[in-house]
């Protein structure tokens, strides 16, 4: 009996060791075409099978192979890419290209879902940051007056009051203005000083309006519509810019922008402004 036993873990001994000595052992690393750094977690299959590996924290895999194999490799973000190998080789360099996918604009602000803006179910005005830097005007409330359905009222050169139905006041009563996503009415009073606290023209990347009682999902106070005001990202939007212009009544307008990005997780921007101008001042002494 026992020397059955033998005979059989002989055999399996000997089929084990057969298949160590005819399998291929396939060894390398994937790295980044731009950074030349390791990418960790890449697929490394055999096409047409399910036998594959990845790549380990050093951007390392080894896979053994019997045949002429064709191995695959793919990750998220990069172009899959195909090696065929025929013998037993080692320390393989593969190199990943990133991959670059066009998508269609999208706005968050309508449903607050992301939608296609030209599939959002709400009238939403987007005013771009080519159009802001067009304006003539010295503040951005009385630009707006130039789009379709808003009404402005100026009760002064930074003043002014904006609504999308009509019945207008110098309050903007029941039109939410928010910079950023935050609405930064008056605590107190709930009112909305114009721009005065919103974002700068120098920092305004751009500008949706949305009609009248399209803005429902904000809530009953946004009756009258939503203006919301996008500042630029300083990860994306570095450098200094100066902005200085004049104009009638002494105006003298100066605005000063700095970002700058400290690597992928951290950036900083500092906006200052500085206005003056003379009012319209009664002075008729009969």
């Amino acid at each position: 009996m026992y020397t059955n036993y033998l005979k059989i873990f002989l055999i399996l001994l000997c089929f084990f060791v057969s298949q160590q000595i005819f399998a291929q052992s396939i060894t390398g690393k994937v790295i980044d075409k731009s950074t030349q750094q390791a990418i960790s977690g890449v697929n490394v299959l055999i096409e047409g099978t399910y036998i594959g590996t990845s790549t380990d924290a050093e951007g390392k895999f080894k896979l053994n192979a019997k045949e002429q194999n064709v191995l695959v490799f793919s990750f998220v973000g990069y172009q899959n890419q195909k090696i065929t190998v025929t013998t037993n080789v080692s320390d393989l360099e593969i190199v990943l290209e990133e991959s670059t996918t066009f998508t269609n604009e999208v706005i968050v602000s309508a449903s607050r879902i992301e939608e296609k803006i030209m599939q959002t179910p709400v009238t939403v005005e987007k005013i771009s940051q080519k159009t802001l830097e067009t304006s003539a005007s010295t503040e951005i409330m009385n630009m707006l007056a130039r789009f379709k359905g808003i009404d402005v009222s100026s009760s002064s050169m930074l003043y002014s009051a904006i609504t999308t139905r009509g019945f207008n006041s110098v309050k903007s009563e029941r039109m939410i203005q928010l910079a950023d996503y935050m609405d930064y009415a008056s605590p107190s009073l709930n009112l909305y000083a114009g721009n005065a606290f919103g974002v700068s023209d120098i920092d305004l990347e751009s500008v949706d309006v949305i009609y009248g009682a399209n803005s429902a999902l904000y809530g009953a106070n946004a009756f009258n519509g939503v203006i919301l005001f996008h500042s630029k990202d300083p990860f994306k939007k570095e450098g200094l810019t100066v902005n200085v212009r004049g104009g009638s009544r002494n105006l003298a307008d100066m605005s000063l922008r700095f970002a700058k990005k400290l690597g992928n997780r951290f950036a900083f921007k500092i906006v200052a402004g500085y206005m003056e101008a003379n009012e319209f001042i009664a002075d008729n002494q009969d």
